[in-house]
């Protein structure tokens, strides 16, 4: 009989232990599927809880394999993108506001733009944390981009782009654009260097003489975002009918045909 009863017992815990397990595997598959209106899928279940600041800009630090963001409360923060932890803080100006970011290509520096006059761009040595360089002037730390060479850095103002050599901090040109929103050099021609614009149309410049070689323009679609593909070959622009890809080298000043 007490043989029995334990059996019983056993059976009992056994079966609350199955539906407890059962009811956790269908909560986690619940929270995996339940998406929002609109996606098909979500990729990736890691958050970086950067505390009530908004968060500014946001990079990807290739040979630490490790996130980084800027934010409204002036620090630089490194995240293990596996874990989410927070892995290191570097504190930025106290005065000035931080507005984009961007890594040299061999990792070692990490230039911040800032919302300043004077000195509004600043190198990170990564090693050492802390600020080797800074020049620029005019609030021009918006959008930072270098070229394939890592010699050249672009950067913006509300009403100008500026082009900067990274070794010296000397301002090589501007030219005197309004209505930017991006900028970004091509992965692979070190002089060619694509400008979006709030209207919602793109511009490709020769950045050595300034000139433009082209442009991205379709009538009733205004792009929102773009990228460069790894070889250069490509652009990707983002609007809201969707995805558009074009032949960078087929561009000309009255537009471009989509591939």
């Amino acid at each position: 009989m007490y043989l029995r009863l334990i059996a019983v017992v056993s059976m009992l815990l056994f079966a609350s232990q199955n539906v407890f397990a059962q009811r956790i595997v269908r909560d986690v598959r619940a929270k995996k599927t339940t998406l929002p209106a609109g996606a098909t899928h979500r990729i990736g279940s890691i958050q970086l809880r950067h505390g009530a600041s908004n968060l500014l800009d946001i990079g990807f630090h290739e040979q630490s394999k490790q996130a980084v963001t800027i934010a409204g409360d002036k620090f630089i923060r490194f995240w293990n993108i596996q874990t989410g932890e927070l892995v290191n803080t570097f504190t930025g100006d106290e005065d000035d506001e931080m507005l984009s970011m961007t890594f040299t290509p061999d990792g070692k520096y990490l230039a911040v733009g800032r919302n300043t006059t004077q000195k509004s761009i600043v190198l990170w040595d990564l090693q050492k944390k802390r600020i080797t360089r800074s020049f620029g002037n005019n609030r021009s730390g918006y959008n930072l981009t270098l070229n394939s060479e890592n010699a050249y850095m672009a950067s913006r103002n509300k009403s100008s782009v500026f082009i900067w050599e990274v070794k010296s901090g000397s301002e090589l040109a501007k030219k005197n654009l309004s209505g930017v929103s991006n900028l970004r050099f091509s992965p692979t021609n070190a002089k060619l260097l694509c400008v979006s614009f709030e209207a919602g149309h793109l511009q490709f410049f020769d950045w050595v003489s300034f000139s433009s070689i082209g442009e991205i323009r379709e009538k009733d679609i205004k792009f929102t975002s773009f990228a460069f593909s790894q070889d250069g070959g490509k652009i990707y622009l983002i609007s809201e009918k969707g995805l558009h890809i074009y032949d960078v080298s087929a561009f000309n000043a009255e537009g471009a045909s989509s591939a």
